[in-house]
């Protein structure tokens, strides 16, 4: 029980700080956004080179398949850095972004399960809002032209 209450304030946390930074990317200031995702990301131990430089498959086994203190924050990041990726143009990086992010988010789904703790659930089905945002009907793997934001 602490241990859940502890991981889901932790994604609270993260969620707020989140929040501000998305505020700034879409507020005009990517610059600014970039340098608090870096920082808050490092934070969370889940750092922006870290997330950029490895495969979406290695990235679940080296964050630990079933840490979810650390997924769900690199899943988080992730959305929001490919947010601020499509904002500056770079359709690619994005598209690598979401694809990482939709990886670990299906992972956390596995590993939280229908039975799972509700308030984990809904985390988990946040995210996936999110990410439904980013689909392209289309098949096309531009996803960083997605109309709207989440």
């Amino acid at each position: 029980m602490v241990e859940k209450d502890y991981l889901l304030r932790q994604i609270e946390k993260m969620g707020v700080i989140l929040a501000g930074i998305r505020e700034l990317v879409f507020g005009g200031e990517p610059v600014r956004a970039m340098v608090q995702l870096r920082q808050e990301a490092a934070r969370a131990g889940v750092g922006l080179e870290f997330l950029d430089t490895l495969a979406a498959e290695s990235l679940l086994e080296i964050l630990g398949e079933s840490n979810l203190e650390k997924l769900i924050p690199a899943a988080q990041v992730l959305l929001l850095k490919a947010e601020l990726e499509a904002q500056l143009g770079e359709t690619e990086a994005s598209a690598q972004s979401i694809e990482k992010a939709a990886l670990i988010a299906q992972r956390v789904r596995a590993l939280v399960g229908e039975g799972g703790d509700p308030d984990l659930r809904a985390t988990v089905e946040a995210l996936f809002e999110r990410l439904e945002g980013w689909t392209d009907p289309s098949g096309s793997s531009d996803q960083g032209e997605r109309s709207g934001g989440p």
